[in-house]
C-alpha cells in the first residue's frame, strides 16, 4: 500500500485470560488496537570453513489475545500457518499457550512486505471482526478515495478490510475488519486528513513593473531566481503566472502558517514599494527595439543594472514604439538617457530586389544573411522592396554594399515558373528533399518552393536550355504521379501484428520492394498508394500473406488448459495477474499461441502436436518457477565488492553452483547492507552458508595495522624482485603494503590487512629484518684518538674487529678522513659503536721485556699460535726483534695498561733456566715418561747425569716434587736378586720376549744390567706379591738352565 509505513517497533499485548464473552469494540484501547511495526531483522553468523557473515532474512514476533480469535471451524492452526505462508513466500510458525490461550506467531521471511502481508492474512483469517465509524471531511473524502477509486482499494487490499462511504454523504465512512486491519487503515486515513487540513493555498496578485523591486532583484532577467530564494527562506511553493503583460499572479502553496506569512512580507514589501516607484515613457522607432534589448535581452539586464530602473519593451508582434521606464526619482532620467544613447546610433537601409531574386538569394546562400547579421551586428529582414538592414551607421553602410554585390552576382540567372498541384509538390521535393537535390544536381539549376497557389514551382539558371530541359522533367514526373491509385485491402486487425512483424521488419521489407508506394494500417484494412501497377503487384501480394496468416491461425486453433495449484499460478503470473514473461517466453519456444489464465487455469492454443507437449513440460517449467524464489540477506556494504569478485568471479562461481543471482542494492531508498539472492529456493540455505562462510573470512582478514619502517630496511623487506615480501604475504596470508611516508621522508609505511595472528606474525618477521638488515654507521673521533686505535692501540682494535666479525660486523678505518666506519645488522650495531666508543678513553702504553733469544721460539709457538694466542687473550701487540739481530732481546708490548701488564708476565712465564734431577739409569725412563704425561706444557728430556725439566716455574716446582714422590715409590717397592751373568740372556729372552711373559704373569718388572755393567744383581720392582712371584719364575728358569748345564 502506497504510503502506508506503520511505526518500526512492535508493541504486543499482555496476555490475557480466556473469556468467552464477545468484547466491545474500543477505539483507545491500546491493547485492541496495538502499535504495528516490524522486528528488526536479525543477522546470524555461521563460520563453517574460511568464510564470512551474512545475515539471512527478517523475523517477527507478535500475540494474538484469545479474546480477538475467531471461533470457527476450518483448518487447524499448523495447517492454516503452512498455506498462507506458501501464499507469502515465508514461513510461519505458532504456539498457543495452554493457560490463556494467547497464539504467538514467529514469521520469517526477506522482505518487509513479505511480513505485512503474512500477518495481515493471518489477522483476517484468525481474528474476529468489526465495524467502527470514522469522521472523515468532506474536502478530504476526495483525498481518501484517490483517482478512480485507486487509492481506497489499495488501502482495503493492504489491511484486509472493507471501507465504505455512505450516500448521502453523512461526514462518516464505515471501517469493518480484523482488529489491526481496522487499526491499520484508521491510522492511515487520519494522517492524510491531518495533511490536508494543514496546506493552504492562496494567490497574490501583483503589477509586472514592480516585481524586481519587490522582490530587490538587481534586473528583471533575475526575477525567476528572486522568487525562489523567496520562497525557500519561508518554505513554501511559489508559481508565477507571467502571462498577463500587466498583471503577475504568483501562487503560494504550503504550510498554512507558513504561506500567510510569505503572504504577510509580501504584501508588506508591496505597500513599500508602491510609494517610491515612479514611471516615464519615451518614444523609440520599433525597428530599434532589438538593439534596445539585445542578444538574449542581455543589452536590456545590463541596462536595467546600471541604471536601477526597469524597462518594459513592448513584444514584437505589439506595433508600438513606446518604452516606459519604472524606477525611483533620481534613477528615472538615468533610465531615459541610457535609452537614448543605445538607439541613437543605429540606422536603416533597404536594398531593393524583386521578388524572384529574393527568393534565389535565400535558397541559394541562406548562410550569406544569418554570416552578414552575425558579422556586422545588424538585423536583416524582407520587405516587399527588397530586404531591410537596421544596425549601427557605419556597419550597415558595410553590410549594405556586400548584399549588394551578391544581389549582383545573380543578375544573370533567368527563371521560369510551372504550376504544380499542392499533392504532388511532395513528390517532387521528395523525402528529407531528396528528388528536389536530384533534379538539381542533375540540371546545374535552382528549384524554389513558393507558397503562391499558382506557378508555385521556380526554376532558375543562367542558361535557357538547362532550364527548359529541368521543366520537361519535372513536367514528366507530375503526369507520372497522375497514374496514383489507392487500394484498400480487407485485412482483420488481429492480423495487422503478424503483417508487420516484430520490430517491423516484415512490413520493412515490403516497403523496400515498393519504394514509391505509401502503406498505412486502418481499422481491418491496409491502405496502399502509388502508381497504378505497382499498387497492383503490392495488394497481390499482402492478400496472399494475409490469406497465410489466416490458415496459419486456423491450424493453431487447437486448444488446451491445465489447472493450476496456488504455487504455479503465483509462478504463472505476477502481481497483476498478467502472465510472466519468462512463461510467455517459454510458450513461444513450443510454438504455442494465445497463452491465456482464467480462474486458476492456464489456456493455450497451438498445433495439437505442440499443445499436447507443451501440457506435460509447461506444468515441469511452472513447478521450477515456483521453486525459484528471493530472499534478502544482510552484507556490509564494504563487502559487496568482495562477493561479487573480481571481473564477477565469485558471483559467477554462486551462478554455477547453486543457480542463483546475487542482486545489490541500487537505489537509494533500498538499505545498503541488503542482498536479494534469487534462485532455486532448494538452494538457498546452502549457497547462504557459503556466503557466510565467505564473509567471516573476509572480515577475519579485515583487519588493519600501520608501522614505519626506516628507509634503509626496505631493500631488505622486498628483496630481489620482491620474493621477501611476497614470501611474507604467502606465509601468513596477511597483504602487505609499502609506500612512502609523506610526513617523514626517512621512513616508509607498511600497512598490514589480515587475521590479527597473520598480522602478529608478518610485524615480528619484519621486525626480525629490520634488525639483520645491514646498515652502517660513521665515527669521527679526531686525529689523536684516531692514531692512537691504529697506533699502540691497535691490537685492541683489532679485537674488538674480531669480536664482531662472528656478529657479522664489520669495523673498517678510512684514513684519509681519520673515521672509522660500522656496518652491519642493525640490532649489534649499538654495541659495536658502544665498545669503539670506549676504547676512545682508554689509556694505551708500550713497555719492552727482556727476553733471552732462545726462548723466543717457544713464545711464538708452532706457525706463531702461541704468541697469537697472548695477543688475542689480552688484546696487545707483540713485536720480536729482527732475526738479522739475535744480540736484541727486547720484546715490545703495546696496549691498554692492565693488557700490557697482563700479557708482560705471561711472557715472562716463558723466561726460566731448566732444572736438571739426578735419576738412577733404571728409573730414568719411567720417571721422564709419567712427567711428560702428567705436565704436558713441560720439555723433559732425559740427560746422562739424570732428566732435564724446563717450562713454567710453577709447573717446574711441581714437576720436581713429583719426580721426588715417584722416585721414593720406587725404591720402597724395589728387590735386588743375584743371578749369574751366564742365565742374564736367557732370562731376557729373544728380543725381551721372556721379560715381558714374567711381567705379564706377575706384574712385577724386571731390570737386568747391561753386560758392560759386569753385575749379576737383577732388581724387580712392584707390589711383594708381584715380586715374590717373579723371584720364583726367575729361579726356575736358572734351575732349568743350571741342570742342563750340568
Amino acid at each position: 500500500m502506497a504510503g502506508l509505513k506503520p511505526e518500526e517497533a512492535a508493541s504486543q499485548p499482555e496476555p490475557s485470560t480466556v473469556s468467552t464473552k464477545k468484547p466491545t469494540l474500543d477505539l483507545a484501547s491500546h491493547e485492541m488496537f496495538p502499535t504495528l511495526g516490524a522486528a528488526h531483522g536479525t543477522a546470524t553468523l555461521s563460520i563453517l570453513m574460511q568464510a564470512l557473515v551474512r545475515p539471512s532474512g527478517i523475523t517477527q514476533v507478535f500475540q494474538m489475545p484469545y479474546e480477538h480469535q475467531r471461533r470457527r471451524e476450518g483448518p487447524n492452526l499448523a495447517e492454516l500457518c503452512q498455506q498462507i505462508g506458501r501464499e507469502t513466500d515465508t514461513v510461519i510458525d505458532a504456539s498457543r499457550s495452554g493457560q490463556t490461550q494467547v497464539c504467538t506467531f514467529v514469521i520469517k521471511g526477506t522482505t518487509e512486505g513479505e511480513i505485512m502481508a503474512a500477518r495481515r492474512k493471518i489477522w483476517s483469517r484468525l481474528a474476529e471482526t468489526a465495524t467502527i465509524a470514522l469522521d472523515v471531511p468532506e474536502e478530504c473524502l476526495g483525498l481518501v478515495i484517490g483517482p478512480q477509486g485507486r487509492k481506497i482499494a489499495a488501502l482495503m487490499s493492504d489491511t484486509s478490510t472493507r471501507i465504505t462511504v455512505h450516500r448521502p454523504y453523512s461526514g462518516q465512512v464505515s471501517i469493518a475488519g480484523d482488529f489491526e486491519g481496522i487499526s491499520l487503515a484508521k491510522q492511515y486515513i487520519e494522517a492524510l486528513i491531518h495533511d490536508k487540513l494543514n496546506k493552504m493555498s492562496s494567490s497574490f496578485k501583483l503589477e509586472r513593473h514592480l516585481i524586481p523591486f519587490v522582490f530587490e532583484c538587481s534586473t528583471s532577467g533575475r526575477i525567476t531566481p528572486t522568487i525562489r530564494d523567496f520562497a525557500a527562506k519561508h518554505t513554501v511553493k511559489i508559481l508565477t503566472d507571467l502571462k498577463d503583460p500587466e498583471l503577475a499572479t504568483l501562487a503560494f502553496s504550503g504550510n498554512r502558517a507558513n504561506v500567510v506569512a510569505a503572504m504577510r512580507e509580501l504584501e508588506e514589501r508591496t505597500e513599500k514599494v508602491r510609494k517610491t516607484i515612479k514611471t516615464v515613457s519615451t518614444q523609440v522607432p520599433k525597428p530599434l527595439h532589438r538593439f534596445l534589448v539585445g542578444p538574449k535581452a542581455e543589452t536590456l539586464y545590463a541596462l536595467e543594472e546600471e541604471t536601477g530602473c526597469y524597462i518594459s519593451v513592448p513584444p514584437p508582434d505589439n506595433p508600438s514604439d513606446s518604452i516606459t521606464v519604472y524606477g525611483k526619482d533620481d534613477a528615472l532620467l538615468k533610465g531615459v538617457r541610457g535609452i537614448l544613447d543605445k538607439t541613437s546610433a543605429v540606422d536603416s537601409q533597404v536594398v531593393h530586389a524583386n521578388e524572384q531574386i529574393k527568393s534565389l538569394l535565400i535558397h541559394q546562400s541562406r548562410s550569406l544573411i544569418r554570416d552578414l547579421e552575425k558579422k556586422y551586428s545588424v538585423h536583416i529582414h524582407q520587405s516587399d522592396a527588397g530586404f531591410v538592414l537596421d544596425g549601427k551607421k557605419a556597419e550597415v553602410m558595410v553590410s549594405v554594399m556586400e548584399l549588394k554585390g551578391a544581389i549582383e552576382a545573380l543578375s544573370a540567372y533567368q527563371f521560369e515558373r510551372i504550376s504544380v498541384d499542392a499533392e504532388y509538390i511532395k513528390h517532387v521535393i521528395g523525402k528529407q528533399g531528396h528528388n528536389l537535390q536530384q533534379i538539381e544536381a542533375e540540371f546545374g539549376v535552382e528549384i524554389i518552393i513558393t507558397e503562391r497557389e499558382s506557378e508555385n514551382v521556380v526554376i532558375a539558371g543562367t542558361s535557357p536550355q538547362v532550364i527548359s530541359a529541368a521543366k520537361e522533367h519535372i513536367t514528366k514526373k507530375i503526369a507520372n504521379l497522375a497514374d496514383l491509385r489507392v487500394a484498400e485491402v480487407h485485412v482483420d486487425s488481429k492480423f495487422h501484428g503478424a503483417l508487420i512483424g516484430a520490430k517491423g521488419t516484415n512490413i520493412k521489407k515490403t516497403r523496400e520492394r515498393y519504394p514509391s508506394i505509401l502503406i498505412t494500417f486502418e481499422k481491418d484494412s491496409v491502405r496502399l498508394q502509388g502508381p497504378s501497377k505497382e499498387v497492383a503487384e503490392a495488394q497481390c501480394e499482402i492478400l496472399k500473406e494475409a490469406e497465410t496468416i489466416r490458415h496459419d491461425a486456423i491450424m493453431h486453433s487447437y486448444s488446451g488448459n491445465i489447472a493450476l495449484t496456488p504455487e504455479t499460478f503465483s509462478a504463472a503470473t505476477n502481481s497483476d495477474g498478467k502472465i510472466v514473461r519468462s512463461l510467455s517466453n517459454f510458450a513461444r519456444d513450443h510454438g504455442i499461441r494465445n497463452l491465456e489464465v482464467d480462474s486458476r487455469t492456464l489456456t493455450f492454443q497451438g498445433l495439437k502436436k505442440d499443445v499436447e507437449s507443451f501440457k506435460v513440460s509447461v506444468v515441469q517449467f511452472l513447478q521450477k518457477i515456483a521453486d525459484r524464489g528471493s530472499e534478502i540477506i544482510q552484507v556490509e556494504p564494504e563487502f559487496h565488492g568482495a562477493l561479487i569478485g573480481k571481473n564477477g568471479k565469485n558471483a559467477k562461481h554462486f551462478a554455477q553452483k547453486y543457480d542463483i543471482t546475487l542482486v545489490l542494492p541500487t537505489s537509494t531508498e533500498e538499505v545498503k547492507s541488503d542482498i536479494k539472492i534469487v534462485g532455486p529456493r532448494s538452494n538457498f540455505q546452502e549457497a547462504i552458508a557459503e556466503i557466510h562462510e565467505f564473509i567471516a573470512y573476509e572480515k577475519s582478514h579485515r583487519h588493519r595495522e600501520t608501522i614505519t619502517v626506516p628507509n634503509y630496511a626496505v631493500p631488505a623487506i622486498l628483496g630481489r624482485k620482491g620474493a621477501v615480501i611476497s614470501s611474507l604475504r604467502f606465509d601468513t596470508d596477511t597483504n602487505i603494503d609499502l609506500n612512502k611516508d609523506h610526513d617523514r621522508e626517512e621512513n616508509y609505511t607498511m600497512t598490514f590487512e589480515g587475521t590479527l595472528e597473520g598480522i602478529e606474525t608478518a610485524k615480528k618477521l619484519v621486525a626480525e629484518l629490520v634488525d639483520n638488515c645491514k646498515v652502517s654507521e660513521t665515527i669521527s673521533p679526531g686525529t689523536e684518538k684516531f692514531k692512537l686505535l691504529t697506533g699502540i692501540g691497535n691490537a685492541a682494535f683489532r679485537a674488538l674487529i674480531t669480536k664482531y666479525e662472528a656478529l657479522e660486523i664489520g669495523i673498517s678505518t678510512v684514513p684519509s678522513k681519520e673515521e672509522f666506519v660500522i656496518r652491519g645488522k642493525r640490532k649489534v650495531l649499538p654495541s659495536a659503536i658502544k665498545e669503539l666508543s670506549e676504547l676512545f678513553s682508554t689509556e694505551f702504553m708500550t713497555e719492552t721485556v727482556d727476553i733471552p733469544t732462545r726462548f723466543h721460539g717457544e713464545i711464538m709457538g708452532r706457525g706463531g699460535a702461541n704468541v697469537q694466542r697472548i695477543r688475542t687473550t689480552f688484546s696487545v701487540s707483540i713485536h720480536f726483534p729482527k732475526k738479522e739481530n739475535p744480540a736484541d732481546t727486547l720484546v715490545t708490548v703495546e696496549g691498554a695498561i692492565e693488557n700490557v701488564k697482563l700479557a708482560k708476565a705471561e711472557l715472562l712465564h716463558y723466561v726460566r733456566e731448566p732444572q736438571v734431577v739426578p735419576v738412577s739409569l733404571e728409573d730414568r725412563q719411567e720417571i721422564v715418561a709419567a712427567v711428560t704425561k702428567k705436565f704436558p706444557n713441560l720439555k723433559v728430556q732425559g740427560k746422562p747425569n739424570g732428566i732435564q725439566i724446563l717450562g713454567d716455574a710453577g709447573e717446574l716446582e711441581k714437576a720436581l716434587a713429583f719426580v721426588k714422590d715417584m722416585e721414593a715409590t720406587l725404591k720402597a717397592s724395589t728387590q735386588i736378586m743375584t743371578v749369574p751373568l751366564q742365565y742374564h740372556g736367557a732370562i731376557i729372552g729373544r728380543s725381551g720376549m721372556n721379560l715381558e711373559k714374567v711381567k705379564g704373569e706377575t706384574g712385577c718388572s724386571i731390570f737386568v744390567p747391561k753386560r758392560d755393567e759386569n753385575s749379576d744383581q737383577v732388581k724387580l720392582r712392584g707390589t711383594p706379591k708381584a715380586i715374590e712371584d717373579a723371584r720364583q719364575v726367575i729361579a726356575q728358569m736358572v734351575s732349568r738352565l743350571s741342570s742342563a748345564d750340568a
